[in-house]
């Protein structure tokens, strides 16, 4: 959701049908998860493996930027979300670049955060 929504505010103007049927298609799935439970839990040696999931989407919006999004993980559950539009690329395969690269410092950093606080 957290990259869908933000798109689709993006669309509000000038939707079409693919629009509707994203927006379909995400009311749905919260319609099937509304009474799932939200999980974020690390096993004992989890906690410092930190999993990024980025991805991108070439010159979806109107302006051509792309729109990217980035899920971080520790264990079990997504513990960090990032959704935003990028620059103007020549391609798709620049943008899963840009967003892989956009995604790893903040990766990093949360690794070294939960690595300072179990050794204090």
């Amino acid at each position: 959701m957290q990259v869908a929504v933000p798109f689709l505010c993006t669309r509000v103007q000038s939707s079409d049908e693919d629009d509707w049927e994203k927006l379909l298609r995400l009311l749905k799935h919260l319609e099937k998860t509304v009474q799932g439970e939200l999980t974020l839990r690390a096993d004992e040696g989890d906690v410092l493996l930190t999993r990024c999931y980025p991805d991108a989407a070439f010159a979806v919006h109107a302006d051509m930027k792309s729109h990217a999004g980035n899920i971080q993980a520790l264990g079990k559950g997504a513990a960090n979300t990032i959704s935003s539009k990028h620059l103007n690329s020549k391609s798709s395969t620049e943008d899963e670049l840009v967003t892989a690269d956009d995604s790893v410092p903040l990766t990093l950093w949360t690794r070294d955060f939960f690595k300072d606080e179990i050794a204090d």
